[in-house]
């Protein structure tokens, strides 16, 4: 799993390896929804993907890569410039 926030919004340095400790990642900062925020599936080039809406402006993109019937890839982007408006 990787995130890139661009140097403007706090992300996860370095790459989170195995799926027990990104889903240990993703559990920790599910928490940190907050009232007003939602997640809808949406296409990230060309495959299935979330948006993490806050109010109208996307916050977050996270795109899946799967393999096999297996997600195998986890990418977060919360870097404004990178993010649709």
């Amino acid at each position: 799993m990787t995130s890139d926030g661009g140097g403007l919004v706090n992300a996860a340095r370095r790459p989170v390896i195995g799926a027990d400790r990104v889903a240990r990642f993703i559990l920790g900062i599910a928490g940190n929804v907050r009232e007003g925020q939602r997640l809808e599936p949406v296409s990230v080039n060309g495959s299935t993907g979330l948006a993490l809406y806050d109010g109208d402006r996307i916050a977050i993109v996270i795109s899946f890569t799967v393999q096999q019937a297996k997600i195998t890839r986890v990418d977060f982007v919360l870097a404004p410039d990178k993010l649709p408006r």
